[in-house]
């Protein structure tokens, strides 16, 4: 639908779409497929259907298309918002102006807003939460 969309709005010199999931490291990951929602596909909720992908890290899309900077970083992954934002290099936070994101509660440690909150905080972010969602533009 991607390839689809982007031929359609004559967009094939702009828009690059790349294969992969992105997570906090290179491999080969199951993606359980939801049955109700078809943006609620995630590595969390299991199901009777899945799909392996392989994976790549956010440094490595900076990296690999020489992105210098980011006006917005979008995420919404159903859960892996974690893992993607906590493997990236304190470094590379300087490079992303914005962030929104959905944000899911995984556990009570690592995986919950909170958490995220103060790990935004921390990389230089100033932060608007509304339930579910985080906001975070770099100071």
């Amino acid at each position: 639908m991607l390839l689809k969309n982007i031929k359609i709005n004559n967009l094939t010199d702009v828009i690059k779409p790349f294969n992969y999931a992105v997570f906090d490291k290179k491999e080969k990951i199951k993606i359980y497929i939801s049955k109700h929602n078809t943006g609620g596909h995630s590595i969390y909720c299991k199901s009777n259907k899945d799909i392996e992908v392989f994976t790549i890290t956010l440094k490595e899309i900076f990296e690999n298309n020489d992105i210098s900077k980011c006006d917005l970083l979008k995420i919404d992954t159903e859960g892996s918002e974690y893992k993607i934002l906590y493997g990236l290099p304190k470094n590379y936070f300087t490079k992303i102006k914005r962030i929104h994101l959905e944000y899911h509660d995984i556990n009570k440690e690592k995986y919950n807003h909170n958490y995220l909150m103060q790990f935004l905080l921390k990389n230089g972010f100033k932060l608007i939460h509304e339930l579910g969602y985080l906001f975070a533009e770099h100071i």
